[in-house]
């Protein structure tokens, strides 16, 4: 209990950031959008039935979300429904079902945009200092041997992408919002400078966008405000959006399972612990966010720096930019050494976003055209 106290107490420091849970009939969420954001939202259909919260945030369906928006006054942190993460055939067959008469023009209605070393520059600095964070954690707090913990932690990532992830699927029991602390809360946010650039670029955008980051909720909230960017999304799925709660400490002594020495010298019929964290790139962790954000795959573009989100992403039907190289690789689309080429690498997204808003603008024309008649 003290320790939720401690985050929720940090969690208003950092600008009064909260997350709501507003359940649709089709199992989303609905958005939470405060003051004058949610006044911007002419033209958007809202739901009638009033959320249970006595909170004063207007309820916008995220299904329903008609753009362009300039910004949003606020963050809005999504929180899963209580349902299974195995969602992966079902999802993608009631996407086909849902957009098979949508016309083929439309060929994108949302930016999913990784934060890490693509939002902000790898030059930052900042990931060196995480993985650093995370060696002295599993030195301190889990009693790994300092002598073997880079290679452990280089190792997890590649397993499981994180560490974390990895740390759990082999047997390590620790808090999740312990472990972000440690990790997270000793960051020098300072080396993330403000990016005017990039705003200008995501606020010209009319389109949804979305950041879908595996770092918990504080550390976008931090990064996205140091880079001024914090009011040019929808919305984040972090962290907690795909992984609510702790599990609880299994009794007695965790045997941990040595994968350093599985994967020297594998035994047959032996295979790697799964972990129960989800994260990119696991399919279901991307499918779960999709679902929860109301993202169709088919009809979105991810923006990360990491080669297997990338391709995680190709499999599962998504349009994929690969960020900090202009080196294309199996799975992308295209390669950007910055978000700041993202004019020039794809204009169509302009293009096309002028084209929705002429027929909106015609369309509306012609509504109030018949009825003055």
């Amino acid at each position: 209990m003290k320790r939720e106290r401690e985050r929720e107490r940090e969690r208003e420091r950092e600008g009064k950031i909260k997350t709501f849970f507003f359940p649709q009939h089709n199992g989303s969420l609905s958005f939470f959008l405060r003051g004058s954001a949610a006044r911007r939202g002419e033209g958007r259909r809202r739901r009638v039935t009033p959320p249970t919260s006595t909170s004063t945030y207007t309820p916008v369906s995220n299904c329903n979300l008609l753009l362009p928006i300039a910004s949003y006054s606020s963050l809005c942190f999504l929180t899963p429904p209580h349902q299974s993460a195995a969602v992966t055939q079902p999802f993608i067959n009631q996407i086909e079902m849902e957009y098979e008469s949508k016309e083929q023009s439309l060929r994108c209605d949302c930016l999913v945009f990784d934060l890490d070393d693509t939002l902000y520059p790898v030059t930052s600095g900042i990931g060196a200092d995480v993985v650093r964070n995370i060696q002295a954690y599993m030195i301190e707090k889990l009693g790994v041997e300092e002598s073997i913990s880079l290679e452990l932690c280089i190792l997890l990532y590649k397993q499981y992408g994180t560490t974390m992830s990895g740390l759990r699927a082999v047997g390590y029991q620790f808090d999740y919002d312990d472990f972000h602390s440690y990790v997270h809360g000793r960051l020098a946010y300072e080396k993330i400078k403000p990016d005017p650039v990039l705003r200008n670029i995501l606020l010209s955008l009319p389109i949804r966008k979305v950041v879908f980051t595996n770092g918990d909720r504080i550390h976008a909230s931090r990064a996205l405000k140091r880079l001024g960017i914090e009011d040019c999304f929808e919305g984040v799925v972090c962290f907690e959006t795909l992984n609510p709660a702790s599990p609880p400490s299994a009794a007695g002594q965790v045997e941990i399972f040595d994968i350093v020495k599985h994967l020297a010298h594998p035994e047959p019929g032996v295979e790697l612990p799964k972990s129960p964290i989800l994260c990119k790139p696991n399919i279901d962790a991307m499918l779960q966010a999709l679902k929860v954000a109301s993202i169709n795959p088919k009809t979105s573009i991810l923006f990360d720096d990491s080669a297997r989100n990338i391709q995680a992403a190709k499999q599962i039907g998504m349009h994929t930019v690969l960020v900090g190289t202009s080196e294309r690789i199996k799975g992308a689309d295209h390669a950007l050494e910055s978000l700041h080429n993202m004019k020039e690498a794809l204009p169509e997204l302009w293009e096309e976003a002028v084209k929705d808003e002429d027929v909106r603008k015609s369309s509306k024309v012609g509504i109030e055209t018949s009825v003055i008649a």
